[in-house]
């Protein structure tokens, strides 16, 4: 994909049959093989996402009035001058589907934290409607478990931290009060933890 020949028209999408998970909605949408990464993405053009699927299909090439598409093209080596470099080190969100007794996985409306904020979102799935997803319905109450795979000592357990992260207390505390603007006062949320540690408030 030539990202200055897109125009961003959403022909290649609109074109494409193949569905896929939507990673950036958490799985909880699809999106196209042709598909912008994100709302306000930067560069503001759309990508393909080249798979087996793609053999002898084409339609995005051929509907591209840019010509900005080319399936054949291969991986190429690109030097650019910046004038800062931002490290974006990220993080690695718990799997707490492991965690058989929470439900995570097996009950539709067992979220995580990240999988809300997508809700919560004016660009999410529901453009900000907190509803619960197996019924679409807005919850009459939200419980926050807190320090899901921090300090857990149990054998067979993958991924655990033997740390605090020193940021979901504040993270639930926000998510509790989006909830609250979004569903109204009268929705009960309760947050459930080990120890409160609300750092730096």
């Amino acid at each position: 994909m030539d990202i200055v020949r897109c125009i961003n028209c959403n022909l290649c999408a609109e074109a494409c049959p193949v569905e896929l998970p939507n990673s950036y909605q958490l799985g909880m949408t699809k999106r196209k093989a042709a598909y912008k990464i994100a709302a306000r993405a930067a560069p503001d053009a759309y990508c393909i996402d080249k798979g087996p699927y793609c053999e002898g299909c084409g339609k995005c090439e051929k509907v591209c009035p840019t010509k900005a598409i080319d399936l054949n093209e291969q991986p190429r080596l690109l030097s650019v001058d910046v004038g800062a470099v931002i490290l974006a080190l990220g993080f690695q969100v718990y799997d707490a589907s492991q965690l058989e007794e929470l439900g995570h996985g097996r009950y539709p409306n067992v979220l995580s934290a990240m999988q809300y904020e997508r809700l919560a979102s004016r660009s999410g799935p529901t453009e900000g409607l907190v509803v619960r997803p197996s019924d679409s319905r807005p919850p009459k109450s939200i419980a926050w478990l807190q320090c899901i795979g921090s300090r857990d000592e149990r054998k067979g357990l993958v991924e655990t931290s033997p740390y605090c992260s020193s940021i979901c207390c504040m993270y639930a505390t926000k998510e509790a009060i989006l909830a609250k603007q979004r569903l109204g006062q009268d929705v009960a949320c309760s947050v459930f933890n080990m120890d409160d540690r609300a750092f730096n408030k």
